[in-house]
C-alpha cells in the first residue's frame, strides 16, 4: 500500500463551474504509483555507434542507385485509428460538439484515404494484391538447377550444360544481341528429333510451379502453371481459341506478319514499345480496321484474365523485377498521357497474339527485350503436350512439356528458344507479354532518345555490365521462395 501527498492528490485543473458556483469534472481520477512515468516509455534508446539494423542486409537496392533518379509515386498513409473517447455515466445527454467534430474529421479522413487507394489501384501498374494461397503455391514449388552462372560478365560466354552463345547482350545492357539464324534454326522439330539432339525431357503437368535456378540459386525462369480453378480456366482456353480464330480471319495481315524470323504463322502485337525504327516511345500503330480487331481482343474478359494472371504470377515469383517494370511503366504513362497500356494494373508494355492455328516457333531470341527481364508465355490450344508443343531451351538443352492454358516465364532476350510441332489435327496458339528494353533506356535518358541524351552531355551512371548485374540481382533466390507464407 502506498500513500500520496496532498499535492499529488490534487484534483485536475480541467474542472467546470456551474452558474451556482459548484464545480465538477467529467473525468474520473485514478491514482497511480509515484515512480511511473510515460516519457521514458515513449523514448527510443540510442543505438551504439556503428550498429546496423538487422534487416539492412536484406533490404532491396535503393532505386536512387540507378543512373537516373526514379520518381516514385507518393502513396497516402492510412489514417490513424480514432482515439477512443471515454464516456462516463451521464455524458450521453451532454455529448460535446467537439467530439462530434472529431468524429466528422475522422470520417472525412477515412473517406479521403479510401478514395486515394481507389485512384491508386486504377493508375499504378503494380496495384495488384498477391493472395496468401499464391504465396503457399510459391513456397511449395519444385526447383531444377541448370548449373549455369547467369551473374557472370555480360561480355563473357555463359557456361552451362548446353553452352550459351558468346556475348548475348549489347554493350549498353538494355537489349540482347540479335543472333543470326541458320537453315537448321528454321525447321520445326518433333519431340523425338529434339531428344535425338541431346535434349533432356522435363515432364510437367502445367499446374504445379517449378523454378529453374542458376548455380547461384537465383530463379531465372519459372514454370508458373495456371490458376487452381481448372474448370473456368479450361473455358478461358476454349474461348481464347475461338477469339484467335476469329481474329485470324478478320485481321488484314501484311506478308511480314505471317512469315517472320519467329516462325510461319500469323502474329499481331499491341501496346507500348520503343525500338525497331521508332523515333520515340509510342503505341504500336495499326490501320483502323486492324485496330478494331485488336481492341476486341484486348477488351475480352478471357484475354484480360490471361493477362492478369501473367502479371500476378510475375509479381509473385520476381517481385523486385516486377517493381522495376512497374516503376518504368508508371513514369512513362505520367510523362506522356497519349500512351495507352494494353491492360490496367499490368506492368508489361506490350503483348503478342500468335494466332495459329499451329504455332511452332523457330529457334530465336527476342533480343529487343530487357536482357534480365521476363517474357510471359501462355500456351493456348487443343493438343497433347506429351507429344508436341514443348518449349525447347537450346542453351540448356531442355525439352519442357508445355500444356495448353499454362504459363512460363523466360528471359527471352538471351535464351534461345523454340517449340516442337503439334499433330496435324491439333491446334496450338500462344499469348505473350513483355517489355522492350528501349522503354527502360528511354526513361533512364530522361524521356528522350539516347542520341538526344548524349548530345545534351548526358552520361550513364553505370556501365552495361553493371546494369545487367543489377537486373540479375532483381531475380528472386531459392531461399526467398522457401520462406513460409506466414512470415
Amino acid at each position: 500500500m502506498f500513500t500520496m501527498s496532498n499535492a499529488e492528490a490534487a484534483v485536475p485543473s480541467s474542472r467546470f463551474r456551474t452558474r451556482s458556483g459548484a464545480t465538477y469534472s467529467p473525468w474520473t481520477c485514478i491514482p497511480v504509483r509515484c515512480d511511473f512515468a510515460i516519457a521514458p516509455l515513449a523514448s527510443i534508446p540510442e543505438e551504439p555507434a556503428g550498429s546496423m539494423d538487422a534487416n539492412a542486409s536484406d533490404s532491396e537496392q535503393d532505386e536512387d542507385d540507378l543512373p537516373v533518379e526514379m520518381v516514385l509515386r507518393k502513396i497516402s498513409q492510412p489514417p490513424q485509428q480514432p482515439v477512443g473517447i471515454v464516456i462516463t455515466k451521464g455524458d450521453i445527454r451532454t455529448r460535446s460538439k467537439a467530439r462530434d467534430k472529431q468524429r466528422y474529421k475522422e470520417r472525412r479522413k477515412s473517406a479521403r484515404f479510401a478514395k486515394d487507394q481507389e485512384n491508386l489501384a486504377q493508375t499504378s501498374s503494380s496495384a495488384r494484391r498477391i493472395k496468401t494461397v499464391a504465396l503457399k503455391r510459391r513456397h511449395a514449388a519444385d526447383a531444377m538447377s541448370a548449373y549455369i552462372d547467369l551473374s557472370a560478365s555480360a561480355t563473357q560466354p555463359f557456361t552451362g550444360c548446353g553452352g550459351f552463345v558468346k556475348n548475348p547482350i549489347t554493350k549498353s545492357g538494355f537489349i540482347g544481341r540479335r543472333l543470326s539464324q541458320s537453315a537448321d534454326d528454321c525447321r520445326s522439330l518433333t519431340r523425338e528429333q529434339a531428344m535425338a539432339l541431346g535434349f533432356r525431357r522435363i515432364e510437367w503437368n502445367g499446374c504445379e510451379p517449378r523454378v529453374l535456378l542458376d548455380k547461384t540459386g537465383r530463379a531465372f525462369a519459372v514454370l508458373a502453371g495456371r490458376p487452381k480453378d481448372t474448370v473456368s480456366w479450361n473455358r478461358v482456353n476454349e474461348e481464347v481459341q475461338e477469339l484467335f480464330d476469329e481474329a485470324r480471319s478478320s485481321y488484314k495481315f501484311e506478308a511480314k506478319q505471317e512469315s517472320h524470323r519467329r516462325g510461319e504463322y500469323p502474329s499481331v502485337s499491341s501496346g507500348i514499345s520503343y525500338g525497331g525504327g521508332q523515333k520515340r516511345v509510342s503505341n504500336l500503330i495499326h490501320t483502323q480496321h486492324n485496330q478494331e480487331v485488336i481492341s476486341r481482343l484486348l477488351d475480352n474478359p478471357a484475354i484480360k484474365r490471361l493477362a492478369g494472371f501473367g502479371d500476378a504470377a510475375f509479381k509473385l515469383y520476381a517481385p523486385r523485377l516486377h517493381r522495376h517494370y512497374a516503376d518504368t511503366m508508371d513514369q512513362l504513362l505520367a510523362n506522356d498521357p497519349t500512351l495507352e497500356p494494353n491492360f490496367r494494373k499490368n506492368v508489361f508494355g506490350a503483348a503478342t497474339f500468335n494466332l495459329g492455328p499451329q504455332v511452332s516457333t523457330h529457334v530465336h531470341t527476342d533480343h529487343l527485350n530487357l536482357p534480365a527481364g521476363w517474357c510471359a508465355v501462355t500456351a493456348i490450344g487443343t493438343f497433347n503436350p506429351k507429344e508436341g508443343g514443348h518449349l525447347l531451351l537450346w542453351d540448356l538443352k531442355l525439352l519442357i512439356e508445355f500444356p495448353p492454358g499454362s504459363l512460363i516465364f523466360i528471359p527471352s532476350a538471351i535464351l534461345r528458344h523454340s517449340n516442337t510441332a503439334v499433330g496435324p489435327e491439333e491446334r496450338r496458339y500462344s499469348f505473350t507479354q513483355y517489355s522492350a528494353g528501349g522503354l527502360f533506356r528511354w526513361v533512364e535518358c530522361g524521356h528522350q532518345s539516347r542520341k538526344d541524351f548524349e548530345k545534351a552531355g548526358g552520361i550513364f551512371g553505370v556501365t552495361g555490365m553493371e546494369r545487367w548485374l543489377h537486373g540479375v540481382s532483381m531475380w528472386s533466390t531459392w531461399d526467398e521462395f522457401r520462406v513460409s507464407p506466414k512470415n
